[in-house]
């Protein structure tokens, strides 16, 4: 359990002398549910040992009804648990961990003096990994940030190949959202936004809404590169959500913050999700009052200046986003001879989110809509205007005209007389509109083509996002 680990801080990180003075002091708060004893003490003991004693104020436990130990007498979950121990801790500010980690060297300096710098600055470490089967340390990327798909789902999103080359590890970087379990904010700021909502249960979505609300009452976030803290993924978690489920509590706890915080584009959230709209949010006014009371910006000014890097939905579109035959997403790929005004050949690919893919343009090419009014099916391609690249939605159609079975289907410019390139969506199916015995077929998962209709898998095709 007392153990050395890999200093995995990239960068100048290990040559910075951090301060160990004149430091916010922190109450390092851990919560825990039927955790193992051994790797329980494991996130203690290394708290204790790699932390300035003159900043470590205390280590508040808070036993969720599984041992200063606060109790609770019944299950409350991963948010009322951490807001309880907020009220009782007494350091300058918080650090919330989970209960089954390992902090790094120096981990604590970076975040505190950043805090310091910006009492309304929320901080996170990077996230190493520590092997759930045999506990080998090993350490994570450093070019993500934060961020979250319009399903509000935490995702992890790459910094572009210019960011990743000429990147200070020793500054901040901006991060539209944390993920939830390791982060530090002042007590007074996190008393002052509300701490978490209360009204949401067990866990899920709570980093989401937490993310949102400080962007848009006055804080920031940022995730700092020399603070590591390592953290055992496990497959499933402990969390016991009654008799409605996991879903019916995740889906509600976002419903709850997707009608505080995303005014007009709570629509996406519910293209996403059209069966969220039967899960009543619960009342919203103390939420509320804490957005008036501290005169918060919206959405809109969300997306434009802390993520606008997010792709943005179509509106009047039937479906938009990733479309997926199985694991496979709709991707267009080159042409062994290429021709005017034709930009590829459709087929299905390994779904682009990571370090081969590193620009979030290249990320979002596997985005996809099909238009409500015209029935096109297009794809943003990159085009020269005036010297300078700019996206263009291009046409998929049949490379026939006219269509038959077995027709290739192509990314190509959209013409007036565009039989060949007006599409129905129909169940799962995708079709010709004027030829509608045809249908999308995957049967040849690099080279998609048109075949007689049928009920077989290969036919069927999910969007991200429909309606909208």
């Amino acid at each position: 359990m007392d153990r050395e680990i890999p200093d995995t801080r990239l960068g100048t990180c290990n040559s910075v002398v951090w301060p160990r003075e004149g430091l916010p002091t922190t109450s390092v708060i851990i919560t825990f549910h039927n955790e193992l004893r051994s790797t329980l003490l494991r996130t203690i003991i290394s708290v204790i040992r790699r932390t300035p004693s003159n900043i470590l104020k205390e280590i508040v436990l808070v036993d969720d009804a599984s041992i200063k130990l606060i109790l609770n007498r019944k299950r409350e979950g991963l948010i009322r648990a951490r807001i309880r121990a907020a009220m009782i801790a007494t350091g300058d500010t918080f650090t919330f961990l989970d209960s089954h980690v390992e902090v790094n060297q120096d981990w604590i300096q970076p975040l505190m003096q950043r805090i310091k710098e910006n009492p309304r600055m929320v901080v996170a470490p990077i996230i190493d990994v520590i092997n759930k089967d045999n506990f080998q340390y090993i350490g994570a990327d450093a070019f993500l940030t934060g961020g979250v798909s319009w399903a509000m789902v935490f995702r992890w999103d790459w910094l572009s190949r210019h960011e990743m080359e000429t990147m200070d590890h020793t500054v901040g970087l901006k991060s539209p959202t944390i993920a939830g379990g390791l982060f530090s904010v002042g007590k007074a700021w996190f008393h002052e936004l509300g701490e978490y909502d209360d009204q949401m249960d067990i866990w899920g979505g709570e980093n989401i809404e937490f993310s949102f609300r400080v962007w848009q009452c006055g804080g920031e976030m940022e995730i700092m590169p020399c603070s590591r803290v390592g953290h055992v993924f496990r497959d499933d978690h402990p969390y016991d959500f009654g008799k409605k489920g996991s879903n019916h509590v995740f889906v509600k706890n976002n419903n709850r913050f997707v009608h505080t915080w995303m005014d007009e584009y709570s629509t996406f959230y519910y293209g996403t999700r059209p069966n969220a709209r039967s899960i009543l949010p619960g009342d919203l006014s103390v939420r509320r009052h804490f957005k008036e009371k501290l005169q918060c910006k919206g959405f809109d000014w969300y997306v434009k200046n802390v993520y606008p890097r997010q792709h943005m939905p179509e509106r009047n579109s039937i479906a938009w986003g990733h479309a997926k035959r199985g694991e496979h997403c709709l991707t267009v790929f080159p042409l062994k001879n290429p021709q005017p005004g034709i930009y590829g050949k459709l087929g299905g690919g390994n779904c682009n989110q990571g370090i081969n893919n590193p620009s979030f343009q290249d990320m979002d090419k596997q985005s996809l809509v099909l238009k409500k009014d015209t029935g096109l099916f297009q794809q943003p391609t990159k085009v020269l205007h005036d010297g300078k690249e700019v996206y263009e939605n291009k046409c998929f159609g049949s490379i026939d005209e006219p269509p038959k079975d077995g027709s290739k289907i192509v990314l190509a410019d959209c013409v007036d007389e565009n039989d060949h390139q007006r599409w129905v969506y129909h169940s799962v199916n995708l079709k010709l509109d004027a030829y509608q015995d045809l249908c999308l077929d995957a049967f040849q998962m690099g080279n998609f083509r048109l075949k007689k209709c049928a009920n077989k898998d290969s036919q069927q095709f999910l969007f991200e996002m429909l309606n909208i």
